[in-house]
């Protein structure tokens, strides 16, 4: 092993051709095999040898062509393994998506919203060619339902490395299931038990003290959990990876937390929930300001885009409805399932089984999915916006999943 400085030693080598192999976790991310040339090492002999990485220079050289580097310097590699197995995730796809600002007339500021895919490759390596330099993006892998949570991205140099785990493919497929993922799953199958992983934690407020209620889940995952009033949360059976564990309290800013969720080393956390919004005492609430609250977050202006179904805080009031699916029952696309006592809202059916449904709180993702339910109730939400799949706005889109679209303000974020 190579010490702080890079110096290495090896004694009592036998006479005769050798050659050194380095080998570092970074040159396999990369895909470069570093060799030296045959040494011819006599007995007695003390041998001085350096050894230079090649450039970032040279990997991007190496790794993209000249028409993929005329849209910029800079190239992301890395690669994408199933967690628990180490075996490489090919077939995955890997998704950079960024926001590039350019000023027009001198004086307007304009975003436009960009987006480069890969493909990774049989042995899981995956690159990303022509970036712009000084970028920061979002990077995000993802197969079949499975989505790593998304890491943040900051190439100052030219190359950029990184490394995402994918929850390992569960060892049971369905009767609908895809032949490529039941190729990818026979392939990779982990040994009984492996990847059920256990993530426990705990939710304090911005004074440390324990938030009870607040609901707990992990992305591409049904099950969620409340926290007591300690404040602590337990999650089972979960599958592992590098997963976003998602926050959810009324009452407090939406956090999600990216986790490298291990099947073998059980995790704990602690979330701390950003500052309080203060809920306003009891007041005569005017149109005025609950416009200039619509306005504020954007709802206005999609409202007259015409694109979607909505509910200003006075439709909502007018239903007088006791349970979240009550107050949805008219949108369009949109339909309730009962499972016994449990209602549940789910979209219309598209080709065979039912269509899934994105839910946004506050212009956050809400990624507990089916419970969302059981932790919203009317007397809380101050609008409802609702998009068919593939009509909601950029900013609420959810990457790699287009369902139908569902954005509910509560009223403590409109300050109603």
């Amino acid at each position: 092993m190579t010490d702080s400085s890079g110096r290495f030693r090896f004694d009592s080598v036998p006479p005769g051709l050798r050659r050194i192999n380095v080998v570092h976790p970074i040159l396999d991310t990369v895909g470069v095999a570093l060799v030296t040339a045959p040494l011819q090492i006599a007995a007695g002999q003390h041998v001085e040898l350096v050894i230079g990485t090649p450039s970032a220079q040279t990997v991007i050289a190496l790794k993209c062509s000249p028409a993929e580097r005329t849209s910029g310097p800079d190239a992301l590699l890395g690669m994408v393994h199933f967690a628990g197995s180490d075996q490489p995730a090919a077939g995955a796809e890997v998704v950079l998506e960024w926001t590039d600002y350019n000023v027009v007339d001198k004086k307007k500021l304009q975003t436009t919203s960009r987006r480069s895919i890969a493909k990774v490759g049989e042995n899981g390596q995956f690159h990303i060619c022509g970036l712009p330099r000084d970028l920061s993006a979002l990077l995000t892998a993802s197969m079949g339902r499975d989505t790593t949570s998304a890491v943040q991205v900051h190439l100052s140099a030219l190359l950029g490395i990184v490394g995402l785990e994918l929850p390992q493919p569960a060892t049971v497929g369905n009767a609908a299931q895809t032949e490529s993922n039941a190729k990818v799953e026979a392939r990779v199958a982990a040994p009984a038990g492996a990847g059920l992983a256990v993530l426990t934690g705990r939710v304090l407020d911005p004074h440390g003290l324990p938030v009870a209620q607040a609901e707990v889940s992990v992305a591409a995952d049904s099950l969620a959990a409340v926290t007591g009033v300690d404040g602590n949360f337990v999650l089972r059976n979960l599958r592992a990876g590098m997963r976003t564990v998602s926050v959810r309290r009324l009452g407090f800013e939406p956090m999600d937390v990216p986790v490298n969720v291990s099947g073998t080393n059980p995790n704990a956390i602690t979330v701390r929930l950003a500052t309080l919004v203060p809920v306003l005492a009891p007041v005569n609430v005017t149109a005025a300001y609950a416009q200039e609250a619509l306005d504020r977050v954007g709802f206005t202006k999609r409202k007259r885009g015409a694109g979607g179904w909505y509910l200003t805080p006075e439709d909502v009031a007018s239903r007088n409805a006791t349970q979240l699916p009550d107050l949805l029952a008219h949108a369009p696309n949109l339909r309730i399932a009962y499972y016994g006592s449990h209602a549940a809202i789910i979209a219309h059916p598209r080709g065979p089984g039912h269509g899934c449904v994105n839910y946004f709180l506050d212009g956050s993702m809400w990624l507990a999915g089916r419970g969302i339910e059981n932790s919203i109730w009317p007397s809380d939400v101050g609008a409802v916006e609702v998009y068919e799949a593939g009509f909601a706005p950029s900013e609420l889109i959810r990457p790699l999943k287009i369902c139908e679209t569902v954005v509910i303000w509560s009223k403590t974020k409109l300050g109603l």
